[in-house]
């Protein structure tokens, strides 16, 4: 236990107060979030681990306690969580962050009766650039020919529901705007 009292020049002294200081025995281990290279896309899950280091001081090295949070924004928010963990790695599932969102991703370690430490990594989630895909492929026509450009195919890989079928197509191809453009090519 420390005191302390300030003490004037005229002899005025303030009240004393008093800490507790306990020192642990052993320096609790590095402990790091192992993150995969950017750029963080909707469509592709992330997968996090923890890497841990312990301090040469210690004899032993004690079970580790993991605790993962995931949450929107640049702050921890504990009653806004996205997903949450209690494993050495931690894993974001396709479809779970939205495009042009921040994420905070939270890792706390504790051991034994130490005080838990924390690593903290910012996901900035982008958006995945559009797919258009046009169906049939080159092809040899007549002059008179008609031809038919299909491009329903095409799709945002950030619309889950429409990735996965669950929404009709139709739907899903209104929100895509296409622009055409022919160009001739002479025959070599």
């Amino acid at each position: 236990e420390v005191w302390v009292q300030a003490t004037t020049f005229l002899g005025a002294k303030s009240r004393v107060l008093s800490t507790v200081v306990t020192r642990v025995a052993v320096p609790p281990p590095l402990v790091s979030i192992e993150v995969p290279p950017p750029p963080y896309l909707p469509s592709s899950a992330l997968f996090f681990s923890a890497s841990c280091k312990f301090s040469q001081c210690a004899q032993t090295e004690t079970q580790l306690r993991f605790s993962w949070i995931l949450s929107p924004g640049l702050e921890v928010d504990p009653d806004n969580i996205v997903l949450a963990g209690d494993k050495v790695s931690f894993g974001i599932p396709a479809d779970t962050l939205e495009a042009g969102q921040h994420y905070t991703l939270t890792l706390q370690t504790s051991q034994g009766s130490q005080l838990p430490v924390t690593s903290t990594v910012s996901l900035n989630i982008l958006s995945s650039p559009l797919v258009a895909k046009m169906a049939g492929g080159n092809r040899l026509v007549s002059r008179t020919a008609t031809v038919v450009l299909d491009a329903s195919m095409s799709h945002d890989p950030d619309d889950a529901a429409c990735v996965s079928g669950q929404v009709q197509s139709e739907e899903c191809l209104s929100a895509l705007a296409f622009s055409w453009r022919c160009v001739t090519v002479s025959a070599a």
